[in-house]
């Protein structure tokens, strides 16, 4: 006979009493609302709870599978790129109509300062890559925390361009170690088959906190703008004291460095590497097209005649289906290893661009963010875990940096590389130029395959890692 939600057989459940209590009056009350019953030829099936049952089993298995096992502590380092980017988007988002309407300075100003805060943070990213790899990973996310919150709130000094580009590289220096230490620190805390389940969590985070972080930020920003800052560095101080208090007792890393080795030698290994600067090479091409899709999309949408509203809608999607989607695809992806899909979401980057070429509507900028985010749903956990695989035993926050460092710069590249070409063409010629490329990237990157692979496993086996 079927069994009610929740029952058990006889076989399992022991003796049954000859005068089995009778079911309270709230149990009754909750079964009837809560079991879903359907009659055939007078039996009673109940289906519909344990339907629902499945259903949330299936839906949340992706999830509890592909983080079985992790560390807790994991889950708080994610806490912390979460309120980093909170924290940081808050301020940013408001940012320019301060400095333009209030400092007085130009936009185009206010551009090359954030240029030159990307090319800084990217530049000192593998410096502080390894020094988290020598001093420990949470001395360098506490200390660039610290920065952070001391430096944030001078931009409210900021009157001169020189003040400007000053403060901007000040803000990059400072940010430079939460990126790499944080990515390290997530990889050292998981075994390699829960690498991509664990970047994909934090990439998930990030998508979340630029949500979040955006919706107080509106109402501080209509207090003033002292209080925003104020509010921006109380979230990197948060991050420093929960750094130290809550990551606790010992770490896995992986490895330590090379002690002959000198310290500016291993923060130049990853760029010296040929296997690492090939992948960088190819996978340059992914947050290149961040920078499209982020910052170029909006401009020429605009130029097209569509809204605000429309473009920042076209756009929204991009980050619920990255928070709903990203463990599950990395988890289906893991067993394949890292680098698998990498020539699959450059060529779904390919085909994003394309509806922009056909037509200049909410239609293809919806379609063009749908299918690039299913391509970002392959790399954003693919590529660290790929960077990852590379990195020579006690050097993973090193080749976290120097990822970092090509990450800042293709960004700001995508961006800088599409007026070029805009202004030297047209929109339909800047999109056919980036499907060229994201095709190009894809094809080499599934030749480079088995390369990749075989390098990866050489340098594991010679370490000995486990992690």
């Amino acid at each position: 006979m079927p069994l009610p939600c929740g029952g058990r057989s006889s076989s399992s459940a022991g003796p049954t009493p000859a005068h089995p209590p009778p079911p309270s009056p709230a149990f009754s009350r909750r079964s009837a609302r809560e079991r879903c019953r359907r009659h055939d030829r007078g039996r009673s099936v109940s289906v519909g709870c344990a339907a629902s049952q499945m259903t949330a089993s299936t839906l949340l298995a992706p999830y509890r599978d592909g983080l079985a096992g992790v560390d807790r502590r994991a889950y708080l380092v994610v806490t912390l790129t979460l309120i980093a980017v909170a924290a940081r988007m808050s301020v940013y988002t408001f940012l320019g109509i301060y400095l333009t309407r209030d400092a007085g300075l130009s936009l185009a100003l206010v551009g090359v300062g954030l240029l030159v805060e990307n090319v800084v943070r990217g530049t000192a990213s593998p410096i502080a890559g390894a020094l988290s790899d020598r001093v420990g990973r949470r001395p360098v996310i506490a200390g660039a925390a610290l920065a952070v919150a001391a430096v944030l709130p001078f931009f409210l000094l900021v009157r001169t361009p020189a003040q400007l580009l000053l403060w901007s590289a000040a803000v990059g220096v400072a940010q430079a170690g939460l990126w790499p230490a944080t990515s390290a620190l997530l990889l050292d805390l998981a075994l390699p088959q829960r690498h991509q389940a664990v970047l994909s969590l934090n990439y998930t985070a990030i998508s979340i906190g630029y949500t979040i972080g955006v919706i107080p930020a509106g109402f501080l920003a209509e207090i003033g703008f002292s209080a925003l800052a104020v509010a921006g560095s109380i979230g990197f101080v948060l991050i420093a004291v929960l750094a130290l208090a809550g990551i606790r007792g010992p770490l896995a890393p992986s490895g330590v460095p090379d002690a002959n080795a000198s310290f500016m030698g291993d923060t130049l290994r990853a760029p010296r590497d040929p296997a690492f600067l090939f992948l960088a090479a190819l996978a340059f091409v992914f947050p290149f097209g961040i920078g499209l899709i982020g910052y170029v999309t909006p401009l020429y949408g605009k130029d097209a005649g569509l809204a605000e509203g429309a473009i920042g809608l076209a756009l929204a999607m991009n980050g619920p289906l990255l928070a709903v989607l990203a463990i599950p695809v990395a988890v289906r992806m893991a067993p394949h290893g890292p680098y698998r899909y990498l020539s699959l979401s450059a060529l779904l980057l390919a085909f994003s661009y394309a509806p922009l070429v056909v037509a200049g509507n909410f239609a293809a900028l919806a379609l063009a963010t749908l299918v690039f985010t299913f391509g970002e749903l392959i790399f954003s956990s693919a590529l660290p875990a790929a960077v990852a695989a590379l990195a020579p035993r006690g050097l993973r926050g090193a080749y976290q940096g120097a990822w970092a460092m090509v990450f800042a710069v293709a960004i700001g590249a995508g961006v800088a590389l599409s007026g070029v070409v805009h202004g030297a063409l047209s929109w339909e010629w800047t999109w056919i130029v980036w499907i060229a490329l994201s095709a190009l990237a894809a094809v080499g990157l599934g030749l480079a395959r088995g390369r990749f692979e075989r390098t990866a496993a050489s340098r594991a086996a010679s370490t000995g890692s486990t992690r």
